[in-house]
């Protein structure tokens, strides 16, 4: 089984590829734009684009590991994706200047027929920028690509008063941290999580440490015997 990253963002590869896995990246065939109205909140859009994406690559490879996140900026229940020029990140930034407002990411796994999303929230309030201030950080970082139009693993940390996350690997693109990928993705419990059903136990809000119990009931009744912190 292999691991797939369904996108072509470079900031999600550099992520996965920080954990020393094997993996290979796929283009989903989503349009995003599409379902905008059919989501009732930003949340459910984050998570169903997720899911989407997971399940467009999953087609091609229906029994391979397949991994599918999207990312959205809530402000006061609107939305903000990706600006896509330099003028709209302009206006993006203008709006949520000297306000607070939410990123959300959204993570989707899918593992043949289990599906698993989750989803990190990102409370931030930026600092007051006239848009002289907001047209030079933009010239400089150019974060058209970053939904809110903001690079926070470079200059645009700059820009905000406050960050609160329990997960800042989420605010590049893949909430890491507190969905336990890691610990998923680490060599042999790709394959365990399968038969364990780990897929599964995260959906029903288990943390990563109550899911290794879950693997470690489903491994004994397996015959399965753990060794050194691991599985055999």
């Amino acid at each position: 089984m292999k691991i797939i990253l369904a996108s072509t963002s470079k900031y999600r590869r550099a992520q996965l590829e920080s954990l020393g896995l094997t993996f290979s990246c796929k283009a989903p065939d989503v349009d995003e734009g599409a379902f905008k109205k059919e989501a009732s909140s930003p949340k459910q859009l984050c998570e169903l684009l997720a899911r989407l994406k997971a399940e467009s690559v999953a087609k091609n490879h229906p029994h391979d590991f397949v991994i599918g996140s999207d990312q959205l900026v809530d402000f006061n229940g609107e939305i903000l994706g990706k600006p896509g020029t330099k003028q709209a990140a302009v206006e993006q930034l203008l709006k949520l200047s000297g306000h607070t407002h939410h990123l959300l990411t959204s993570l989707c796994v899918k593992i043949r027929d289990e599906v698993s999303i989750y989803t990190e929230t990102t409370k931030l309030k930026m600092r007051t920028w006239n848009e002289e201030e907001i047209k030079n950080y933009v010239d400089k970082d150019s974060p058209v690509d970053c939904a809110g139009a903001y690079k926070l693993e470079s200059m645009g940390r700059m820009l905000f008063e406050s960050i609160d996350s329990k997960d800042h690997s989420a605010i590049v693109g893949l909430p890491l941290m507190a969905y336990g990928m890691g610990k998923v993705l680490a060599g042999k419990e790709v394959h365990l999580a399968i038969n364990a059903g780990i897929a599964g136990a995260l959906n029903r809000g288990l943390q990563i440490g109550d899911v290794v119990q879950v693997a470690s009931e489903r491994f004994a009744d397996l015959g399965v015997q753990e060794a050194g912190g691991g599985f055999t």
